[in-house]
């Protein structure tokens, strides 16, 4: 950060010293190089330093003999090379100084400059007696010694195509190419110099400011010789040529500018005089950079602003409050000390200077060019009148005794100071108090009353004016109070005929009747509270306001209303002065050029070379602005004040994980657990004077430019989550220009090993292994279980079957032994062939789990056939098969109907006489997808048949209706269609039994296992 102090010189441009306060190594500083990248390097009597605008970076050399060094040059790789004066040429690389080793079989005398090739970087030495190359590529070093009887080689130097040149004996001029030898171009008629340089043309430099020559046409010229008497005792330290042309002579008591055409810079002023200037440099965004050998180093924003203050001029007070200037072009300057000076801007001295006599700053002024008098506020009115022979007549109030003026302390005129003056036609001004505003009429010529009356009311009061005892009356003979109140600012516009008054209460405008009415921003809701105001030639009337900008207002509308966030710097617009229908404005952070047809505002402040931003007061004449300030007087010329249109550079200095510094690369992989990160960056804007901005994102997690003070040069981010990014950063200089490239960082933060595409895939994987596992396992115990559960019903189904075969073995068997008894042999015998067949039916159906009807017809006819055999006459039986229904297609679970056969004879018709009958049908459901099997009886019924078995000593369980139930539920388990068994008694009217019905449907799709 730059120095607050600022030593300046005589009718001096601004510059701010840099010292070791903030950072330098030495007051002593002997070189100034700008790198390629932009950085500022200084040689100093410490060793070297490299500057970024806000601090310094020191080199350590450790193996030198001395610290001071000189000679700042680069090369192609970007190596800063310097030489001390012990004899030794360093460089630095990679942010270390390391020497350069001259080989010891090399005798050296005196090393007096040395040049990097700008083609193949070798290094050239100029020793007082030879010249060493040096070339990197290979390490190896050439010598070239010339004549020894021209004593020393001076003025290594270099021209734009690489070629090296010096001098024998300051005379004999050789040129070096970079592929080849030393050739002698020629000998110089007279002694060209100590040093040489190559500025467009060749130069020759000797020890004072008139010894400077140059090679033009072949034939050498002293260029600077109608400038002896200035250059003549000036011991020269350096001679450059600047990045606009303009030629540079430093020395031991300050220096000089020359334009390109060799004419003295603002008439041959003279810069830093009394100071020995080491060199200047002019960087890539205009400033100027002087170095000296006792007071540091002193940056200048622009060589085109002048600054006088009491230490560099006549200027008694550096707090100037109002300017005013006469059309001799004499600038009238007010101070804080209550003086007046006339000063002149073509000899920049004091012609003239009154004491008011009062303890109280000049407020305001104003000159009135038709009666050349000059009005000045100062704990009231107070007039200057221009005499003969440039000497000024002063008047000012009288002794308070003899006029009657001095009873009216509210009048504004000789009671209260003015804060503003305005004219209001030729014979009119207006004036802005804390007591009110007033109207002064003015006196056509001295010693003449105006045609009005010359009563004056006040304060309830009548005065009468005395000519003859009041001398300034004939200057202030009258006045009108438009309104008591305290007022900052007024205005006459002549051309709507209107007063703009503003008061602490607001903004009024009057009309030529002197009716009032208060102008109010619509649009905000507020009052408009001027603090200045100022008219433009296309009639619009400009009010700076305290707290809300700038209004323009045509006739008495607002058309223009600035602020901002509109491209004001301030809100607080203290001047206001025209120039064309552009208009300047003084705020207390700079001066603003506002162009309200294009809608522009040019900023000037520090930045740009003045001593403060805190504006006092302005004063346009053609393309000179001077500038009152509390700090001193300025003055520049607007069409050369030029906004810094330069890249600001912008690099990225530093990165660190977790706030541990790494090594600076352009792209990091960083693992899951290092997304904690710091970027640091540093932007180069050297005439904002630590004063830019810089916008940074990272792609991929913002697009959003974020934008800091240049005070924070780092950005932080914690938490990065994983995903590659990119890093942006760029500078915006202090005029909004921002950095031509942006400096860019990769960052890749990898996965936690856990959200990894292999590690996520291992885990699904493991997942449905376990799953596939699991259920397999499942399906396998399912599988299991339901094997067993099978064949346990299987086993079941077999043991009800081979429990329900004996039961009908043992009812066949008893039925042969009736025979028997009953001595039926013919019956008997016929008996057991069928039930021969039948049991053989009965073992080939018993394995099977599910037979075709046609099987089941059969069995179910062998058993009705023997129990026929049985009744003998009394039995009828009829099987009914429906024509839809084919016998062969159809299957159904192995001695499924037969157990509801045998139940209806057992328990219905055995107890029956006569007449029995038994009926068997199969039928299909109207869907077709159900066998319906029905067994009908005419027996006794079911409840007759319980009341016999009631009446038997023991009960007897029905086993083959237990067996077909149970072997039914086995049947069921696990399935969608079930077999579904319905019993219906057969009634008559009566209510007696006719028989039972049994029904059965049986799905036919389905399979029982």
């Amino acid at each position: 950060m730059f120095a607050v102090h600022t030593q300046l010189y005589a009718q001096h441009p601004p510059a701010w010293q840099i010292t070791d306060e903030d950072g330098l190594p030495s007051m002593e500083v002997y070189g100034v190089y700008q790198d390629t990248k932009g950085y500022i390097w200084f040689a100093t009597e410490l060793g070297v330093c490299r500057y970024d605008g806000n601090s310094f970076k020191t080199y350590p050399t450790p193996t030198a003999r001395s610290k001071g060094m000189s000679n700042l040059r680069e090369d192609k790789r970007g190596r800063i090379w310097f030489m001390n004066f012990s004899n030794q040429v360093f460089y630095i690389e990679k942010g270390q100084a390391k020497e350069l080793k001259i080989p010891k079989h090399i005798k050296i005398y005196r090393v007096q400059e040395v040049q990097v090739n700008i083609k193949n970087s070798k290094v050239y030495i100029q020793d007082s007696h030879q010249i060493l190359e040096y070339n990197p590529a290979n390490q190896q070093w050439q010598t070239f010694q010339l004549d020894p009887k021209l004593s020393t080689i001076t003025g290594l130097t270099q021209d734009n195509y690489a070629n090296m040149w010096y001098l024998e004996g300051g005379r004999v001029l050789w040129k070096h190419p970079h592929n080849g030898k030393p050739v002698k171009v020629k000998r110089m008629p007279a002694f060209f110099g100590e040093k040489m340089m190559f500025l467009g043309d060749l130069w020759g430099m000797g020890k004072r400011g008139d010894e400077i020559r140059r090679v033009k046409n072949g034939k050498i010229e002293a260029a600077f010789s109608q400038h002896h008497s200035q250059l003549k005792d000036l011991v020269i330290t350096r001679f450059k040529r600047d990045r606009e042309g303009n030629y540079w002579i430093l020395g031991f008591n300050g220096g000089y500018c020359f334009t390109a055409d060799f004419k003295p810079f603002r008439g041959g002023l003279h810069l830093f005089e009394g100071t020995v200037v080491s060199d200047v440099l002019q960087d890539r965004e205009g400033n100027y950079w002087f170095t000296t050998l006792r007071s540091g180093v002193y940056f200048m924003p622009s060589k085109e602003v002048l600054y006088y203050n009491e230490d560099n001029s006549a200027l008694e007070d550096k707090r100037i409050n109002a300017l005013a200037m006469n059309t001799k072009g004499d600038l009238f300057l007010g101070g804080t000390n209550g003086k007046v000076s006339v000063f002149d801007p073509h000899t920049r001295r004091i012609k003239f200077q009154h004491d008011i006599g009062q303890i109280k700053e000049v407020e305001a002024m104003l000159y009135n060019p038709h009666q050349q008098q000059l009005y000045v506020s100062s704990n009231g009115l107070n007039i200057f009148k221009e005499g003969q022979s440039n000497k000024w007549d002063f008047y000012t109030k009288p002794n308070y005794k003899e006029s009657p003026m001095t009873v009216m302390p509210d009048a504004g005129v000789a009671g209260s100071a003015p804060k503003n003056y305005a004219f209001f036609g030729k014979d009119h001004i207006v004036s802005a108090s804390s007591v009110g505003i007033d109207v002064i009429r003015l006196a056509p010529r001295p010693n003449e009353l105006p045609p009005l009356t010359p009563v004056f009311r006040a304060n309830n009061r009548t005065y009468q004016v005395t000519p003859n005892k009041i001398p300034y009356v004939h200057y202030l003979p009258y006045f009108l109070r438009l309104r008591s109140g305290r007022a900052r600012a007024v205005w006459g516009d002549t051309v709507n005929q209107r007063i703009w008054a503003g008061y602490h209460d607001g903004l009024y405008y009057y009309n030529a009747q002197g009716k009032a009415n208060q102008l109010i921003d619509q649009q905000n809701n507020h009052g408009i509270y001027a603090l200045s105001i100022t008219q433009t030639p296309n009639g619009l009337v400009w009010i700076g306001t305290i707290e809300h900008g700038l209004y323009g207002i045509r006739d008495t509308t607002i058309v223009y209303h600035y602020d901002m966030g509109s491209g004001l710097v301030s809100n607080y617009c203290k001047v206001l002065r025209p120039d064309g229908n552009k208009l300047w404005v003084g705020t207390a952070q700079g001066i603003q050029l506002v162009d309200p047809a294009k809608s522009t505002f040019e900023l000037f402040n520090q930045q740009d070379g003045l001593v403060t931003n805190e504006v006092r007061d302005l004063l346009i004449k053609g393309n000179q602005v001077w500038v009152a300030t509390t700090k001193g007087l300025l003055v520049f010329n607007k069409t050369e004040m030029r906004k810094n249109t330069s890249f600001p550079p912008i690099y990225i200095t530093g990165v660190s994980i977790w706030d541990k510094e790494v090594p600076l690369k352009e792209a990091y992989e960083l693992a899951y657990d290092q997304n904690n990160l710091r970027v640091e960056f540093k932007g180069l804007a050297y005439r904002s004077r630590g004063r830019f901005l810089y916008k940074y994102r990272m792609i991929g997690l913002d697009s959003t430019w974020t934008t800091i003070n240049s005070t924070n040069s780092f950005a932080r981010y914690s938490s990065i989550p994983y995903g590659t990014y990119e890093f942006e950063v760029k500078a915006v200089n202090e005029d909004g220009v921002e950095s031509e490239g942006i400096a860019v960082l990769q960052v890749t933060v990898h996965k936690h090993y856990t959200q990894t595409w292999w590690f996520i895939l291992l885990v699904v994987l493991g997942a449905l292994s376990v799953l596939s596992a699991f259920f397999l396992l499942r399906i396998q115990n399912l599988k299991r279980e339901n094997h067993i559960k099978q064949a346990l019903r299987n086993s079941q189904l077999s043991a009800l079957k081979v429990q329900m075969n004996p039961h009908f073995i043992f009812n066949a068997l008893n039925s042969i032994q009736e025979f028997i008894l009953l001595n039926e042999k013919r019956l008997a015998n016929a008996f057991l062939g069928k039930f021969a067949d039948l049991m053989r039916l009965t073992l080939d159906m018993s394995n099977e789990k599910q037979v075709g009807l046609v099987e089941e017809l059969k069995v179910l006819r062998l058993y009705l056939e023997l129990e026929a055999i049985r009744f003998e006459d009394t039995f009828e039986y009829q099987i009914k098969v429906d024509d839809s229904i084919d016998p062969e297609e159809v299957s159904i679970p192995s001695m499924l109907i037969q157990p509801y056969v045998e139940n209806a004879i057992k328990h219905g018709l055995l107890h029956k006489k006569d007449h029995r009958k038994l009926f068997i049908s199969f039928t299909k459901s109207d869907e077709g997808d159900l066998l319906c099997c029905q067994v009908e009886d005419n027996g006794i019924g079911r409840k007759k048949s319980w009341e016999l078995k009631a009446k038997r000593k023991t009960y007897h369980k029905s086993f083959a209706m237990s067996a077909t139930q149970k072997r039914l539920e086995l049947l069921n388990h696990g399935r969608k269609a079930s077999i579904m068994v319905s019993i219906i008694d057969l009634e008559n009217e009566a209510g007696q039994a006719l028989g039972t019905s049994v029904h059965l449907k049986i799905p036919i799709d389905s399979t029982f296992n």
